[in-house]
């Protein structure tokens, strides 16, 4: 925007007296002189071949067809581009963010589950233990524990890697670091109800704007120039070119310029402009395309993971009441290890869907406000 304003001033600068001062050394050839007449009792003099001149040249514009007034309007519109632009790099940036912000909370998510697999697991173990010492159990039992509580541990460095690189990314995006996920505000459905008003709008209403001034700027452009005048200096000869003498000398006047015919450069600047105003309304339109395709888009899957969530608490349910029967089972050594591990995964998965299923839901919602148009939604918040 300090581009623009300067640009701006450059232009008011045409209403203000251009002052230009000169100075000019030369000898020529000839000047213009009388040759000697007989019958004339005195000589004419003649300027010198050698002339000397020191000058300050001023102009003011009285009138210019309204030229300055419609280029301060261009500049001011091009400094709203501007803005425009950066607006639109920040907002893709904003969503850059947002989809770093959703993937720290998925992988939270991820955590969550796995410690609560792993606290589990190790009470299992402590059970197991003690029922191998009274040899209600193989040690293979209690082994095969051990070895998934290995493999659990291995799969949460995983996820706790890939967190810290979303920290790191998301450190660097806001310019504040962010050491871990509970330094971030758990997102919820009111976050959400108020669209973003999309920038590209403003873009195109400017751009038509600017069209608009560049047609008035050519049509404008053949209006006559009105402008005032003067000179003065120093100089021998002055204006008297018969005064072989230095001497000061000036002048002030008016002058008019118009071109009353431009070989229609005017009529084809227009039809250009009114090219590019077409050309415009063309991105206009592929732009509302592509933003009513990607609202249906994220409404089909707002309505999907609403619907995913009616159904995660029945089965987190009943897969509870199937993971408590094989817990049941595996103290009395009815069934393997591995049979106990695969329906507590079940359980967690279970889990994990809902808290999933809970962050895609309220993702879509963000992404509905980022396209600028939140359709309607369910007002209850999720409490994660």
């Amino acid at each position: 925007m300090r581009a623009s304003q300067l640009k701006m001033q450059n232009v008011k600068t045409a209403w203000l007296p251009q002052m230009e001062l000169s100075g000019q050394a030369s000898l020529q050839s000839d000047v213009p002189h009388v040759g000697d007449i007989p019958a004339m009792p005195f000589t004419i003099p003649s300027a010198s071949k050698d002339q000397y001149k020191v000058a300050l040249d001023v102009s003011q514009t009285i009138y210019d067809g309204g030229r300055t007034q419609l280029r301060s309007q261009l500049e001011n519109l091009e400094g709203e581009l501007e803005q425009t632009d950066i607006e639109t790099q920040l907002q893709k940036i904003r969503e850059v963010v947002t989809q770093l912000f959703f993937n720290v909370f998925i992988l939270e998510a991820q955590k969550k589950q796995l410690n609560y697999i792993s606290s589990d697991l190790d009470a299992r173990l402590k059970e197991m233990n003690v029922a191998l010492a009274s040899g209600a159990v193989l040690k293979s039992a209690l082994s095969s524990l051990k070895v998934e509580q290995l493999r659990l541990s291995q799969r949460l460095i995983a996820v706790e890697q890939s967190q810290k690189q979303l920290l790191n990314s998301l450190s660097l995006f806001i310019g504040r670091e962010v050491p871990s996920s509970n330094e971030l505000v758990a997102p919820r459905m009111s976050d959400f109800t108020s669209p973003i008003a999309r920038v590209e709008y403003d873009k195109f209403n400017l751009l038509q704007s600017s069209a608009d001034a560049g047609i008035k700027l050519h049509q404008q452009n053949r209006r006559p120039v009105l402008a005032a005048f003067g000179q003065a200096g120093y100089g021998n000869p002055g204006y008297n070119m018969l005064n072989n003498e230095f001497d000061t000398f000036w002048l002030v006047g008016v002058k008019l310029k118009w071109t009353p015919w431009d070989w229609k450069q005017s009529r084809r600047s227009r039809e250009v402009a009114e090219h590019q105003k077409e050309l415009i309304n063309f991105q206009r339109e592929s732009f509302d395309l592509q933003q009513k395709r990607e609202l249906l888009e994220v409404s089909g899957l707002a309505q999907q993971y609403l619907q995913f969530m009616e159904k995660d608490e029945e089965i987190i349910e009943l897969q509870s009441e199937v993971t408590d029967d094989y817990r049941n089972q595996l103290k009395n050594g009815a069934i393997t290890s591995s049979d106990y591990v695969s329906e507590l995964n079940a359980e967690a998965r279970a889990r994990l869907d809902r808290d999933l299923h809970e962050l895609q839901y309220l993702q879509s919602l963000a992404q509905q406000q980022q396209v600028g148009v939140i359709a309607a939604q369910n007002e209850e918040s999720i409490d994660r």
